[in-house]
């Protein structure tokens, strides 16, 4: 077969594989599970009791502080809830308007933390201020849905909190009453309001910092709310808010009659035990018979079906992913500072050290490359291990992430392949694309409170593949595939189909809703595995090239976001209801929220300041090394072909990342995070090569190193 036959059927694979990569993910998520029954009309109205308050987290709750709490959780589905509002920390007036608009929505800046005030004459006070601050805040937030869904039947509110949460769109209650003092009034007046009204929804309060003894009031009004609603009523249990300071996870119970006690997740987070705020309106609608509008941020509430059997189990989740949690906040504060300052200090001193032993200095450089290039997929291989459950978890951790550490290093020049130049790097490489493929394809459990993962507190991202991850994925994955691409029993066109065959199932994986649902990835798969695939094949970049590919990216994005609009709208994914969006008019406040989002990252220190001129010259070290002082990497260049080509189509595909993904900088800087100790061993492992044979390690070392 002549080149131009063979280009034109690689050409032809590419074209057909990226019109699969979009339309598959629309089709097959089609056919994945939207959610459990409840979430749409199919939903048996039931009585409903929503007992809320601020600041209760599971170290609270205890069986000798709060029994009826403790009870709660022994005999109802729990989960930890996530309560993160518009801003870092959520004041109770912020959940109470979560629950009324089914989206991210809090009080202005300036309306502090208190209690929310009683309604006057029926209304509550502030609404028109609420209503604009939610048109500001770029989540789109209409305060006052909930009350205009149950506008036919309205519920019942005790409390301020509540009379916001069931308040219609002008802030008008239909029925309010004020929270009791005493427990047996609240009982009593709970069941009086089941007489007229199929919801009721109770306002406990804010105990956030509270001692023992307001802890023990919370729970003895808890109990009468219960004995009042009976035992034929679904009662869900919930801190809405952290109610002031640093933000903590939060108490959740539902229990349903006939129900057996268990985890609770939603279609919202995906993880067992783990819910959001933002889907307590949703889980109202559903119990009460309504349709769940697909423009809810959250989800219906409901137990998953592998639940502990032991209730004591069960607890003790949640006190190991609170632990967890802060960990998690406690060392990501200064762990990547840390981290890049031992990088530099390891390179200053291989650099003094080799004008005295420049064979010790190189080896040093060698493994002490791998070791730390290992650090980052070992962020997630902590999660195997249970060390949430040991008391001093941060402690735990940087064991387990100091182990792991170790072992894919021990594993990096354990085999043969440690002879070979790119031999350890590969493995290395492949132990991390393994990883976060299988984390993906298993629930993206190895991502959930780790220190490159996804932290709850923020509720960015539940499941699928993060921006972090995502970045480690890209660049290990190119790597994997530029060394295969050395073979050269390949030819051009296998060297082709490789390309195309890997860009394709790492789009599916990325893409698809249900997996990696990583919106993102598409266009930087495209581009980037684009411009492998005329490295493969031999094609210089021109810009008319360049402008296909980038045209070819927008138009898939656009499709996978068409396909997914048409499914019905409580079968979309974010995808498609980012379509709905875009059609509505209403995607500029998305689209500017990410925006405001990067520039947070990139002004929140000085050291993130930095980050784009630090990757800028990596990039212009790692693309010409000769012209920057690195012979070595100019040497490793020589021996390995497409290894230069291949890190110019990863930056690519890394900084194209940073525009079409919420993290920004952070993308590209978390591919260098890999990169630099990465290329630091191979320009090593050069250095300790002979010329004559580009496979073995010896002891001399060779001009200009």
């Amino acid at each position: 077969m002549t080149r131009r036959r063979t280009l034109g059927a690689v050409v032809a694979a590419l074209i057909t594989a990226f019109l699969l990569l979009g339309v598959a993910p629309a089709r097959a998520a089609a056919s994945l599970p939207t959610g459990p029954p409840s979430a749409s009309t199919s939903a048996q109205p039931r009585r409903t009791l929503l007992i809320g308050m601020s600041g209760l987290t599971w170290h609270d709750v205890t069986k000798s502080g709060t029994p009826r709490l403790y009870r709660l959780a022994e005999r109802a589905s729990i989960a930890s809830l996530t309560a993160r509002s518009v801003r870092r920390s959520s004041c109770p007036i912020d959940g109470w308007l979560a629950i009324s608009a089914g989206k991210r929505a809090a009080a202005p800046a300036g309306a502090g933390c208190d209690q929310p005030p009683a309604p006057k004459g029926g209304s509550v006070p502030n609404w028109r201020s609420y209503l604009s601050e939610a048109a500001t805040d770029n989540f789109n937030a209409e305060p006052g849905s909930l009350g205009s869904a149950l506008a036919a039947r309205p519920g019942a509110a005790i409390g301020p909190g509540a009379a916001i949460a069931l308040a219609d769109p002008s802030g008008d209650v239909a029925d309010y009453s004020r929270v009791p003092r005493r427990p047996r009034a609240l009982a009593s007046l709970v069941d009086a309001k089941f007489a007229d009204h199929r919801l009721v929804v109770v306002d406990l309060g804010n105990v956030a910092g509270a001692g023992p003894h307001r802890l023990k009031e919370l729970d003895t009004m808890v109990g009468a709310a219960l004995d009042g609603a009976g035992r034929n009523a679904a009662v869900l249990t919930a801190s809405i808010a952290d109610g002031g300071g640093t933000p903590r996870m939060q108490f959740a119970a539902l229990r349903r009659p006939g129900e057996r006690p268990g985890l609770l997740t939603s279609d919202s987070t995906r993880q067992p035990g783990l819910v959001q705020s933002v889907d307590i309106g949703p889980t109202i609608e559903s119990d009460v018979g309504r349709r769940v509008p697909s423009t809810d941020a959250g989800a219906p509430v409901e137990r998953t079906a592998n639940s502990p059997e032991s209730a004591a189990d069960r607890i003790a989740s949640m006190h190991d992913r609170d632990r967890a949690v802060r960990a998690q906040l406690s060392i990501s504060a200064w762990f990547f500072p840390a981290l890049i300052a031992l990088m530099l200090a390891a390179g200053a001193s291989a650099a003094l050290v080799r004008r005295i032993r420049p064979r010790a200095a190189l080896t040093g450089a060698r493994v002490g490359g791998i070791a730390l290039a290992a650090v980052p997929v070992s962020t997630f291989l902590v999660n195997v291990v249970p060390w949430e459950s040991v008391a001093h978890a941060v402690a735990a951790m940087l064991a387990c992430l100091v182990g792991m550490t170790a072992a894919v290093t021990a594993v990096a020049f354990a085999g043969p392949w440690r002879r070979r130049l790119l031999g350890p790097l590969t493995v290395v490489s492949g132990i991390t694309v393994a990883t976060l493929a299988a984390d993906v394809l298993t629930g993206s459990g190895l991502q959930m409170s780790t220190l490159l993962g996804e932290p709850l507190l923020t509720a960015s991202r539940f499941y699928g593949i993060g921006n972090s991850a995502y970045a480690l994925f890209a660049t290990t994955l190119v790597l994997c595939v530029v060394t295969a691409m050395q073979i050269r029993r390949l030819g051009r066109g296998g060297r082709a189909t490789l390309v195309v065959v890997t860009g394709v199932l790492a789009g599916l994986l990325l893409g698809l809703p249900g997996l990696g649902t990583k919106f993102g990835s598409v266009p930087t798969i495209v581009v980037g595995f684009g411009l492998l695939f005329l490295v493969a094949v031999g094609l210089r970049l021109t810009w008319r090239r360049g402008l296909y590919l980038l045209l070819g990216a927008a138009a898939l994005m656009a499709a996978l976001l068409y396909l997914d609009w048409l499914r019905p709208p409580d079968q979309r994914t974010h995808f498609g209801r980012f379509f709905a969006t875009i059609l509505a008019g209403d995607a500029w406040p998305v689209i500017w929220r990410k925006i405001e989002m990067n520039l947070g990252i990139l002004t929140q220190s000085w050291m993130t300041l930095l980050l784009p001129l630090f990757v800028a010259a990596v990039v212009l070290v790692v693309l010409n090394p000769a012209r920057a002082g690195v012979p070595a990497l100019a040497g490793v260049y020589d021996r390995t072909p497409f290894l230069r080509a291949g890190l110019g189509s990863l930056f690519a595909l890394l900084i194209l990342g940073a525009f079409v993904n919420d993290s920004g900088i952070i993308v590209p800087a978390v591919g260098i995070l890999f990169l630099a100790p990465a290329l630091t061993h191979v320009g090593a492992s050069y250095s300790l090569t002979s010329g004559d044979n580009a496979e073995q390690p010896r002891a001399r070392q060779t001009d200009g190193a």
